[in-house]
């Protein structure tokens, strides 16, 4: 049996997915706590709009699937190292969760999602909606 998310990964172009890939190896490094650093942008009209030209652009080029699989796939691996943090000892070994307050978290996941987006649909974009869906993970990539 084959799995649907993996089918819908497979169906990203090859530069997409190797533009993914460098993404997720960049975030791997990224400690759990330093997340919410990257998540800055505030929703607004003009990230709203970049957003609905990369819907618009994902649904031409048939990747809405593989773009969904992609951010739930870096999505849950976001979470997993959360709930991991939250495991971790500090001092006098108290269970320490990671910082930040949830609704940080909530926005950390969205702008994820975003980049993630922008990350598959590079080439379909033009650079300013990249640039406002990436925000500050474009620091991520080479």
């Amino acid at each position: 049996m084959t799995d649907p998310a993996t089918d819908a990964l497979d169906q990203l172009p090859s530069a997409a997915r190797s533009r993914l890939e460098q993404f997720s190896r960049a975030l791997e490094r990224v400690h759990v706590d330093d997340l919410p650093l990257y998540a800055t942008r505030a929703r607004q009209p003009d990230h709203r709009r970049a957003v609905e030209a990369a819907a618009l652009a994902a649904r031409e080029a048939g990747l809405e699937a593989s773009i969904d699989a992609a951010r739930a796939a870096v999505i849950a691996f976001v979470g997993r190292q959360q709930s991991a943090a939250s495991l971790r000892f500090s001092y006098g070994f108290e269970a320490a969760a990671p910082s930040g307050r949830p609704e940080d978290w909530v926005r950390v996941m969205r702008s994820l999602g975003d980049a993630v987006t922008g990350v598959v649909l590079w080439d379909r974009l033009n650079e300013w909606d990249r640039l406002e869906l990436l925000g500050e993970w474009a620091r991520l990539l080479p």
